[in-house]
């Protein structure tokens, strides 16, 4: 959490060098605090990633933080992109699958009644 609030801490100071920059219409500051804040939010959301499967991983094994994002480390390698993916996309599909249940549940209650 500490890291992540750093990391933010930074991303609004690069995000205030913007906003001076284009006040006082200077485009290498505006073009600096675009680029540092692209980065640092790529960091950011990389950080909360792992910070939330190590969460996970200390709930499930019961170990201690650094060893739980050492796992998650271990797990990106192993599986790379895929892992990212699957995170991205369990919302939808659980979603869908939901909503095709309710569906079908009420289609099947129309037939019936």
């Amino acid at each position: 959490a500490l890291l992540v609030t750093v990391i933010s801490m930074l991303r609004e100071m690069a995000e205030g060098t913007m906003r001076k920059g284009g006040r006082n219409d200077n485009a290498g500051a505006v073009l600096l605090g675009c680029v540092m804040m692209c980065i640092l939010s790529c960091i950011e959301s990389i950080i909360e990633f792992v910070n939330r499967y190590a969460v996970v991983n200390m709930a499930i094994w019961g170990d201690d933080f650094k060893t739980s994002c050492g796992r998650v480390f271990k797990a990106f390698k192993r599986h790379g992109f895929s892992l990212v993916l699957v995170d991205t996309f369990q919302g939808y599909v659980l979603f869908l699958l939901s909503l095709g249940a309710i569906l079908f549940g009420g289609m099947l209650t129309g037939v019936v009644m």
